[in-house]
C-alpha cells in the first residue's frame, strides 16, 4: 500500500507510514463530506476508535475534499452522532491517490463533474500489506462491526495459523489451516482440536481431513 503523503484536516505534512508506525490500519474512503451516509459512517468509526486501538489498528479517512471542508464537516459529525473525529482525514482533491488505488466511481460526480471515491475499506497489516478490501456503493453505509470482526479474523490467521468459517464471531470455533497435516495439527492445538469425517475423504484416501476445528485461540 502506498505511503499516502500530503494534507489532512490537521497538517500539511502527513505521511501514512509515519502515522501508522508498526500498527495495522483501517483505511476508509468516502464519497464526499457533508453527505448523510458518510456523516453516519465517520461517527460510527469514531465510536469504535478504542476497539480498533485494542487490536493495534489505527483509522485513516480519505476523500477528494480539501482540509477546510474536512474541518467544517467534523463539527456536523459531532453534532449528528456525538462523536468528534480524532483520526486523520486525508485530502486528495487532485485524485492522485484515488486514481492510484482505483477508488474513483465514474458514475458518481461532484458539482464540477469530477468523479468521487467509492466507499472503500483497506485493512493493512503491520508490514503495510493489504490483507482485506471491501467496496460499497454510495447508497450503502458500511457495517463497522463487520470490519472489526474481519480484523479479528485476520489477526488470528496471522498469529495462530487458523482460518474462520462463515458467520464466525470471536469465541467461536476456528478452522485449522490446510498447511498442517492431522498429526501436526494435533500437536499444535491439542485439546479442543477435532476433525469432521466427510464422505469424499474415504474415496480419495487423503492424508488429512480438510475440515478440522479448534478452539478460538
Amino acid at each position: 500500500f502506498p505511503d499516502i503523503q500530503g494534507e489532512t484536516q490537521e497538517t500539511t505534512g502527513f505521511s501514512l507510514y509515519n502515522y501508522l508506525g508498526d500498527s495495522w490500519c483501517c483505511f476508509l474512503s468516502h464519497p464526499a463530506d457533508f453527505t448523510p451516509v458518510c456523516t453516519t459512517e465517520l461517527g460510527a468509526a469514531q465510536s469504535l476508535v478504542e476497539e480498533f486501538a485494542i487490536r493495534d489498528v489505527k483509522l485513516c479517512g480519505f476523500s477528494c475534499d480539501d482540509s477546510k471542508r474536512h474541518k467544517d464537516w467534523i463539527s456536523d459529525i459531532d453534532a449528528a452522532t456525538g462523536h468528534r473525529i480524532s483520526f486523520p482525514l486525508f485530502c486528495d482533491p487532485s485524485r492522485k491517490y484515488a486514481i492510484e488505488l482505483g477508488m474513483l466511481d465514474p458514475t458518481l460526480k461532484d458539482d464540477e463533474g469530477m468523479p468521487l471515491t467509492v466507499r472503500a475499506v483497506f485493512i493493512l497489516n503491520s508490514a503495510k500489506e493489504i490483507t482485506l478490501t471491501m467496496t460499497y456503493p454510495a447508497c450503502v453505509g458500511r457495517n463497522f462491526d463487520e470490519i472489526l470482526r474481519a480484523v479479528d479474523a485476520l489477526q488470528r490467521a496471522e498469529k495462530f495459523g487458523v482460518v474462520t468459517p462463515a458467520n464466525w464471531q470471536p469465541g467461536d470455533k476456528t478452522i485449522v489451516s490446510l498447511d498442517l497435516d492431522d498429526d501436526a495439527a494435533m500437536r499444535k492445538f491439542g485439546k479442543g482440536y477435532s476433525t469432521l469425517d466427510l464422505p469424499s475423504e474415504q474415496v480419495r484416501h487423503l492424508h488429512k481431513h480438510y475440515l478440522r476445528y479448534t478452539d478460538d485461540p
